[in-house]
């Protein structure tokens, strides 16, 4: 979920103004800036010419590449917050904001980051960077290059997840190394369409005449049929709570492509269905998934099954 900002809270000295006298003194030990000035409005001043001024470029000159990078990704962002999580998967790691030893001692210095960023409100963990030292920035600040995925010839049979880190780069949790399974379904896809279509074609696939949902006897004589079965075996759905996933998945495509339809509580073949039996599969997923993106049959939220109330008044204004 996007953080929300204030639109009043749009320069440097609006960040400075929520921060505290003490915080702004840090800050400005970080600056090479000779001064006596004790007031907030005066160390506020201070501050903002430097940032403002020429001393800017040399100020992010003096970040790491990790330090340089979260700057760029937020000042050329459609929203201006540094985002953790995106700039994770982007890069592998986050950059280091402060001193983890310091982190909870009150006199533990600033850091140089926290002279771009700033709260945009009292108790706020989201960090902004204003509009003028945005468009101070994008006058030297090389935009970043775009996020490209890796691809790989071969994957290993287990995959490593790292430790999480918050802002500040403090742990939390450990690393943990979990089997990878690999599942290659553009040949199965098309082996399993047709399978179903089948099925239906038997009148042995049953739904709800209200929810258009597969019953669970539909799902257990579908997984058979599909060619690697269900991505999980029963034991590891009924421990884990995630249930049927492709059973239930191709019974809602077939209708939300147009393929069946219910007649009572039994899934029938359209006329479209009847033909897809006998064409290639792969022209048909084709036509389903076109027709997918445009289809009410399934509000996908309602997969979630510890939200309660989807079939009620918050139908109207719950997807």
């Amino acid at each position: 979920m996007a953080p929300s900002y204030s639109p009043l809270l749009k320069t440097v000295r609006d960040g400075l103004n929520y921060c505290t006298v003490d915080q702004i003194k840090k800050l400005l030990n970080l600056l090479p800036i000779k001064t006596q000035v004790t007031r907030k409005a005066e160390l506020v001043s201070a501050v903002e010419g430097y940032l403002l001024g020429a001393g800017l470029q040399q100020l992010w000159q003096e970040l790491d590449d990790l330090q340089q990078a979260a700057v760029a990704e937020t000042v050329y962002a459609d929203e201006p917050y540094f985002r953790a999580d995106k700039f994770a998967a982007k890069y592998g790691s986050l950059p280091e904001w402060k001193d983890t030893n310091l982190l909870y001692r009150y006199n533990a210095p600033a850091a140089k980051l926290d002279l771009f960023f700033y709260p945009p409100g009292q108790y706020s963990d989201n960090y902004v960077l204003h509009l003028d030292l945005r468009q101070q920035l994008q006058t030297f600040v090389p935009e970043p290059q775009p996020l490209e995925l890796p691809s790989h010839d071969h994957l290993d049979d287990q995959l490593k997840i790292p430790a999480r880190r918050s802002r500040y780069g403090t742990r939390s949790g450990e690393a943990k190394v979990v089997p990878l399974t690999l599942s290659l379904r553009e040949q199965a896809a098309q082996q399993d369409l047709l399978a179903v279509l089948r099925l239906v074609h038997l009148g042995k696939v049953s739904v709800s005449d209200k929810t258009l949902m597969p019953s669970k006897a539909t799902m257990k004589a579908i997984a058979p049929l599909l060619q690697s079965g269900d991505y999980y075996d029963g034991t590891a759905a009924s421990d884990d709570g995630l249930g049927t996933i492709q059973p239930f998945a191709w019974v809602m495509l077939l209708q939300g492509g147009g393929l069946a339809k219910a007649t009572g509580k039994k899934l029938e073949l359209t006329r479209a269905g009847q033909k897809a039996m006998n064409a290639p599969p792969a022209k048909t997923i084709q036509s389903v998934w076109k027709k997918w993106q445009k289809t009410t049959v399934l509000d996908e939220l309602r997969r979630v099954e510890a939200i309660k109330g989807q079939t009620g008044k918050g139908k109207r204004i719950l997807t």
